[in-house]
């Protein structure tokens, strides 16, 4: 696994324990994108020490961070069981005499990962009668619009921009014995709203993005009577056309949606809204 971007910050500022510098220090020696980020962060302070800047460059920070973002594209972090499923008497408070206050929320679980540092929470609001997952992490590339899987069960949830994501059964207590893991987006697009004539209620258009790794997507704008709506292909991943399935998901104004897709067959969803960015993410859930 590769250290989180604030632990390669506090080894090369000699903030570390000696433990985890060891850590470091053996696993940069076998990646070049961490060590790229390192080698960046102790030019950009010695830079500080020359100009006496109270500040990094940008230009050099956001090169270091797009290669940290590249080296954490697509990757998978197991999440282990932190606590037990909270008892009723640890969550009861004394209201009414003898009666039990039970809270509306309830927190069914908690799972954690170390490295980088991430808490899932798996809550129950009573009130709606609805089971969520929560994501809580410093970095929000780490909870925003990611996948949450349980493989076991074959089941997979997009977060939204709060790291939220609802889920669709009502877990019992095997829930404890399950595994569960965050897949991190393979492909990322952001798309602003698109312009078009309110008083044009059919049409269609076109946009194909590419990225600097050669993947590549072709979106479809669409305009009907009974609403508006964004059609996906997946042209290539990494310049290759046999990925296997992926999961294609967008997100607006924090709602989520996902579909699974393959070479040449469009996934279609509806636009909840028409002036909101559409975030899009492609997730590669199997090498060919």
């Amino acid at each position: 696994m590769h250290p989180s971007q604030k632990e390669l910050s506090q080894f090369v500022e000699g903030k570390l324990n000696p433990q985890s510098a060891s850590r470091i220090e053996k696993h940069i020696e076998i990646c070049e994108f961490c060590r790229d980020f390192i080698n960046d962060y102790r030019l950009n302070a010695k830079l500080l020490a020359e100009t006496a800047a109270e500040t990094v460059p940008p230009e050099a920070m956001a090169h270091a961070e797009r290669l940290y973002n590249q080296a954490i594209t697509g990757r998978t972090i197991p999440i282990t069981t932190l606590l037990e499923r909270e008892s009723q008497a640890s969550t009861a408070l004394a209201a009414d005499g003898d009666k039990e206050f039970s809270p509306s929320v309830q927190n069914l679980m908690t799972l954690c990962s170390e490295d980088p540092e991430i808490v899932l929470r798996v809550m129950r609001d009573h009130s709606q009668n609805q089971d969520y997952l929560q994501l809580i992490s410093d970095n929000p590339l780490m909870t925003a619009n990611v996948l949450v899987q349980i493989p076991e069960l074959s089941l997979q949830y997009v977060t939204n921009s709060d790291g939220k994501a609802e889920l669709d059964k009502t877990f019992d207590d095997s829930i404890e014995k399950l595994k569960w893991q965050i897949k991190l987006p393979d492909v990322v697009y952001d798309l602003e709203p698109l312009v078009y004539d309110p008083d044009k209620t059919e049409y269609a258009e076109d946009v194909e993005l590419k990225t600097d790794r050669d993947d590549r997507i072709r979106v479809t704008f669409e305009g009907k009577t009974e609403g508006k709506q964004i059609s996906i292909e997946i042209l290539a991943l990494d310049g290759r056309d046999d990925f296997g399935e992926v999961i294609v998901a967008i997100t607006q104004k924090s709602q989520p949606q996902s579909v699974a897709a393959r070479l040449q067959k469009p996934v279609t969803f509806d636009l909840v809204d028409n002036d909101s960015t559409i975030n899009i993410r492609l997730f590669q859930t199997q090498e060919e």
